[in-house]
């Protein structure tokens, strides 16, 4: 099976490439100068170009479009919407566009935040309001994805964690690890409320419905509901880190960052149901990250943590 890849070098993009199947055929596109040699074939792609992303799908032929790129800065989005919209909205639809010239098909990756958070669990027949851009964007780019006449999937993932690459944007409890390696202190809110997802269980759960030609909506998360300063400690006594420089705040502490749902925790019976993944404690996926820290992760300690 061949496939194209967006957003390879992202946290999600990375582990899709771990955990794929043998049979599968992998190029993975980048806005970056990624090393070659990583398990597949990198290829530039903007996917805000209507014709480049036209262009490499007709030179590759593609049987099947796994769509992870995208502005995913919350932040950014808030005080740019408008190069938010080119990285979610624009992009989507060029992607739909040559997924409907070559008859492919496609599996687009969408967020928690386009939900309220105010009426959890959240369901995939749960109504999409988002508070912020981003959310916004995710739930415009989830419509057309929906409207496209595709054979499509919507995969939803929520707060995921796992190791970085050197090329990737910091996942949350990858920061959190290196602060609390490095001594800092740091304050995390009580009132934002998640059950975290491994970045690999999710790519896992993806090549499931890539090779099953399973299609609909999924919402993908995690066991354990908890806010993002019981994360922190649970992190910090995961990897044996002293906890004392965690800070809790409240989220309205945070001045100049863009409103956060406060719990747009996910049920997880569909995912369970149909696709057969049960939803993984946060003590088991930080055991996991513990046993596989990568070799490039020269940022810790030499030592103190061992793969």
């Amino acid at each position: 099976m061949k496939i194209l890849l967006t957003g390879g070098a992202g946290i999600l993009g990375g582990h899709l490439i771990e955990t794929a199947p043998d049979h599968i055929q992998i190029t993975a596109t980048h806005h970056k100068n990624i090393p070659q040699g990583n398990g597949c074939e990198f290829a530039p792609l903007d996917i805000t170009d209507r014709e480049a992303v036209s262009r490499l799908c007709l030179e590759l032929k593609p049987e099947l479009i796994i769509h992870t790129a995208g502005a995913a800065n919350v932040d950014f989005c808030q005080n740019n919407p408008g190069q938010g919209s080119l990285g979610n909205v624009a992009g989507t639809k060029n992607i739909i566009q040559a997924c409907r010239a070559g008859g492919i098909r496609m599996i687009h990756i969408s967020s928690n935040a386009v939900y309220r958070g105010d009426a959890p669990p959240y369901g995939e027949a749960s109504p999409a309001d988002p508070v912020n851009v981003y959310g916004r964007l995710k739930k415009e780019s989830d419509q057309l994805v929906k409207n496209s006449g595709l054979d499509w999937t919507i995969i939803r993932p929520i707060l995921m964690y796992g190791w970085s690459r050197p090329w990737s944007r910091k996942d949350f409890v990858v920061w959190i690890i290196e602060s609390l390696q490095a001594h800092k202190q740091i304050s995390l809110v009580t009132d934002v409320f998640e059950n975290p997802l491994s970045a690999e269980v999710c790519a896992r759960a993806i090549w499931k419905c890539a090779e099953s030609n399973i299609t609909g909506e999924f919402n993908l998360a995690g066991r354990d509901i908890l806010n993002r300063y019981q994360l922190g400690k649970e992190v910090a006594k995961a990897f044996g880190y002293d906890a004392g420089g965690i800070l809790p705040v409240k989220n309205e502490s945070f001045k100049n960052i863009a409103p956060r749902p406060p719990n747009t925790s996910f049920s997880t019976v569909k995912m369970t149901e149909v696709l057969g993944f049960l939803p993984q404690s946060l003590k088991e996926g930080l055991k996991r990250m513990k046993e596989t820290i990568p070799l490039n992760m020269d940022r810790l300690e030499k030592g103190r943590l061992k793969k």
